[in-house]
């Protein structure tokens, strides 16, 4: 599972609930916290950029950083 926390605030109620059906919901999930990234503005440039790495096959660009430590998915 994966919890990406988009909350500016420390004290989101929208946060806590999560954490908590998490909880009980148990097992281990992955947790990325939007805040704490060094996030670029998406624009054209960035898009081009992007369409370039993978391409040419530059997975391992430090604009693949989030992506890298997403699991993948075994479903279809």
């Amino acid at each position: 599972m994966l919890l990406i926390n988009a909350c500016d605030r420390k004290t989101s109620r929208t946060l806590t609930l999560t954490e908590y059906v998490l909880e009980r919901i148990g097992g281990t999930f992955q947790r990325i916290d939007l805040f704490k990234e060094r996030l670029l503005p998406l624009d054209s440039a960035l898009c081009d950029r992007r369409s370039r790495l993978i391409a040419e096959g530059k997975l391992s660009d430090p604009y693949h950083m989030i992506a890298r430590r997403l699991p993948t998915s075994g479903g279809g």
